[in-house]
C-alpha cells in the first residue's frame, strides 16, 4: 500500500530550483560518494555526478548547469527563504526541506520527491553529515539482511519511478516542472503463508512498485489541470519610431510578448525586449528586416 501526494511547487521555488541544478547536481554526487564510502567501496574524490547517474539508471544528458556551486548550509538556507515567500501555505512548505528525498528529473531538476512518511522510507537528500541518524538514510548498508520485506526494501524503486514520471510526463511526454511529490504512506502486508517466500519475490514486486507509483504520481499531477509549456525565443530589436507599430505586428502575429521598450538617449531607435514562442520563430529575423 503506497499513498502519495501530488502538490504544485510555488512559482519562486520552481524558478530558484531550475538555477541552481550545479549546485544540486555536486550535493548529489557528494551524497553519493558518501553512501559508497561508507559501504566500504573505493570512491575516487573526483567521482563525477555522469558516473553515479548512469550507475543509477538515469543519466543527465542535456542537463546544463546553472547557477553558483553553493554549499549544502547555504542551499538550504536560500530553498527556506525561497520557501518562505509562498503566502498562505506555511503550513504546507513549513519542515519540507528536511524530508525531501530527491529532485527530478536526472536528479537536478525543478521538481522534488518529500518523504513524510513516519521514519522515512526514502531518507533525506539534504540531511546535515553531523545530524545522519535516521535509520531510514542507512537501511541499504545497516539494515539487516532476512526473509522479511520492509518498506526500505522499495525506497529506491519508489525514487527512480519518480524520477522516471518527472522525466517523461503524462503531456505528450514531455518533463515536469514545478511539481511536489509527498510520500506519506508505505504499508507492507504479508499473508502469514507467504513470509517465507517474500524476499524471493522481491524481483517481481520491483516493476509493480516502480509502474504503480509512477501511474499514480502521473494521475496526481492530472488532477491539477496542467499545461504544456512553449519554449520561448528571447530577441533584442532596435527600430526607428517610424518602424516601430510595423515591428509590433509582426511580434503579434508570432504570438510573441513585449517585455520593455526603451528609447536609447542621443538617438531616434528604440530598444525592444521580446519574447516568442521557438515554433513561431523561424523566419523571423527575415522578416523582421524587411
Amino acid at each position: 500500500n503506497i499513498r502519495l501526494r501530488v502538490r504544485p511547487l510555488p512559482e519562486a521555488v520552481t524558478e530558484f530550483l531550475a538555477k541552481n541544478t550545479g549546485a544540486v547536481k555536486r550535493l548529489y554526487s557528494e551524497r553519493r560518494a558518501e553512501e559508497e564510502g561508507k559501504r566500504g567501496l573505493d570512491v575516487p574524490e573526483d567521482l563525477s555526478h555522469d558516473q553515479t547517474a548512469e550507475h543509477d539508471g538515469v543519466g543527465d544528458t542535456g542537463i546544463i548547469e546553472t547557477g553558483k556551486l553553493l554549499s549544502l548550509a547555504d542551499f538550504k538556507e536560500q530553498l527556506r527563504l525561497t520557501f518562505a515567500e509562498a503566502k498562505g501555505e506555511k503550513e504546507v512548505w513549513g519542515d519540507v526541506i528536511e524530508n525531501i528525498a530527491a529532485f527530478g528529473p536526472r536528479r537536478v531538476g525543478p521538481n522534488i520527491l518529500v518523504d513524510a512518511t513516519q521514519g522515512g522510507v526514502c531518507g533525506k537528500f539534504l540531511r546535515e553529515k553531523d545530524t545522519d541518524t535516521d535509520h531510514g538514510n542507512e537501511h541499504s548498508s545497516e539494515t539487516p539482511r532476512n526473509d522479511t520485506l520492509t518498506a526500505h526494501d522499495f525506497s529506491d524503486k519508489i525514487a527512480y519511478a519518480f524520477q522516471l514520471s518527472a522525466a517523461q510526463g503524462p503531456l505528450c511526454n514531455e518533463p515536469l516542472q514545478g511539481v511536489a511529490v509527498f510520500l506519506e504512506e508505505v504499508n507492507v502486508t504479508i499473508p502469514p503463508e507467504e513470509e517465507s517466500s517474500t524476499r524471493e519475490k522481491l524481483g517481481r514486486l520491483t516493476g509493480e512498485v516502480i509502474k504503480t507509483v509512477r501511474d499514480s504520481i502521473r494521475q496526481g499531477f492530472l488532477d491539477w489541470s496542467p499545461r504544456l509549456l512553449l519554449a520561448m525565443y528571447s530577441c533584442e530589436i532596435q527600430a526607428s519610431a517610424e518602424v516601430l507599430g510595423r515591428v509590433y505586428g509582426v511580434i503579434t502575429r508570432r504570438r510573441g510578448r513585449i517585455l520593455s521598450e526603451a528609447l536609447q538617449e542621443g538617438t531616434p531607435f528604440f530598444t525592444i525586449v521580446a519574447l516568442l514562442p521557438v515554433a513561431s520563430s523561424f523566419g523571423f529575423s527575415d522578416e523582421i528586416r524587411k
